[in-house]
């Protein structure tokens, strides 16, 4: 199965809001991830990527189903690491705006340990891969 991938790292600090990125975004992907959110202990973190544009109502392919975002998030100190999974956000702001299509893909993680964080993203394409696990997709 082939990926694109970014890797990249934030800083979490317990009382002043901080953030160290360092993009290194893979050919596919002209603009490196935006994070948002207070970046403190167990505050939600917002990674925030542009990807395929798709609509809500797209079947071929389905933005919800055949298209598989997985953000791995690891700190500094090697544990923990978690495997997110990201979503189609449409436009990145559709509970204000009412969008049904946009470029806007998203994940989240409530980190439970200060200091530096990186984080990996992967994007599949293909049928069904954002559900089943033997699909096969690529890049």
């Amino acid at each position: 199965m082939n990926m694109n991938t970014t890797h990249a790292s934030i800083t979490l600090l317990r009382v002043l809001l901080a953030a160290s990125l360092f993009g290194s975004v893979s050919a596919a992907r002209a603009a490196a991830p935006a994070v948002s959110g207070e970046l403190k202990q167990w505050h939600k973190v917002t990674l925030t990527l542009d990807g395929p544009s798709a609509r809500e109502t797209d079947t071929d392919p389905n933005p919800f189903t055949d298209y598989r975002m997985e953000v791995t998030f690891t700190h500094e100190s090697g544990t923990p690491s978690y495997r997110v999974p990201g979503y189609f956000a449409a436009d990145g702001q559709a509970a204000e705006t009412s969008a049904t299509s946009g470029n806007k893909w998203r994940a989240h993680l409530s980190p439970d340990k200060t200091g530096r964080w990186s984080y990996q993203v992967s994007f599949t394409k293909g049928r069904n891969v954002a559900v089943d696990d033997n699909a096969q997709g690529t890049a």
